[in-house]
């Protein structure tokens, strides 16, 4: 998460210009260059945290038989908090977006994974 924020916060004024390029472009009447500015801009995001998804991929690959020897509580467990990780990647995308109303969208984003996950739930049960 700390890496994240620290990658969000390096690229952020590296992408508030291009939004500044792409919008003069656009008042300009270049949709293409304006168009083509917003898609520079997300790139080194796409490729930043893909980088962090795929290594986070990697460590869960060379940690599997440290969890096969996990207790089976813990492990429940752990399966709980990645539904919760995923709220909190929702709220903090919202909240990066400055949207206007990111709370409204960070909550319902949590609530549609803790529906989802619950949904999950009942099915799984005899």
């Amino acid at each position: 998460g700390r890496v994240g924020r620290k990658l969000d916060r390096l690229l952020e004024g590296y992408s508030a210009r291009l939004a500044r390029v792409a919008l003069a472009s656009a008042e300009a009447g270049n949709l293409t260059r304006a168009m083509r500015q917003n898609l520079w801009g997300m790139w080194p995001h796409f490729v930043g945290y893909g980088v962090i998804t795929g290594a986070c991929a990697l460590a869960g690959f060379f940690l599997e038989p440290v969890m096969v020897a996990l207790p089976q509580g813990l492990l429940r467990g752990l399966a709980w908090a990645y539904p919760a990780m995923a709220c909190v990647a929702a709220a903090i995308a919202a909240q990066s977006s400055h949207a206007r109303r990111a709370p409204l969208f960070a909550g319902l984003a949590a609530a549609g994974v803790t529906v989802a996950v619950l949904l999950s739930r009942l099915q799984e049960r005899p």
